[in-house]
């Protein structure tokens, strides 16, 4: 079968293709009934992609600093327990004392997870780390 390409317009083709690609890849929304609701859609998905990844990132971001504040938690705290075992002279209740005080030190951490525990709650994408990973610092 041959097709005709006298009528061929090849803007409307590349149009027609970059919104199939961009809606087929997010899943949703409908194409507009002229070029130019094509393209306001488009652009309307991409922003909205956009600001869903830098969510996501954000939201990353977070979590692997609370990830690293709890290595470095668990770092000290071996380093103290191994200066109170090289030096066994200092008081029991002064060793105590510093262990409280470290931990109080690493605790904004956990008040920070206790004030946004609802939104890890609330959105499904955020059920699943709190079963996988252990987010209390201590």
């Amino acid at each position: 079968m041959k097709v005709s390409t006298t009528y061929f317009d090849f803007g409307i083709e590349v149009k027609s293709s970059f919104y199939w690609a961009i809606a087929t890849i997010m899943l949703i929304g409908t194409q507009g009934q002229t070029d130019i609701e094509t393209v306001f859609a488009v652009l309307c998905l991409l922003v909205t992609v956009g600001y869903f990844a830098k969510i996501l990132g954000q939201v990353s971001m977070v979590m692997d600093q609370m990830e690293q504040q709890k290595k470095a938690y668990k770092q000290e705290k071996e380093i103290m327990n191994s200066f109170f075992n090289i030096h066994s002279d200092f008081q029991p209740d002064l060793q105590s004392q510093l262990h409280s005080y470290l931990k109080y030190s690493y605790c904004k951490a956990q008040l920070y997870i206790k004030l946004y525990i609802n939104l890890f709650k609330k959105y499904k994408i955020f059920r699943g780390a709190q079963k996988k990973e252990n987010i209390n610092l201590i």
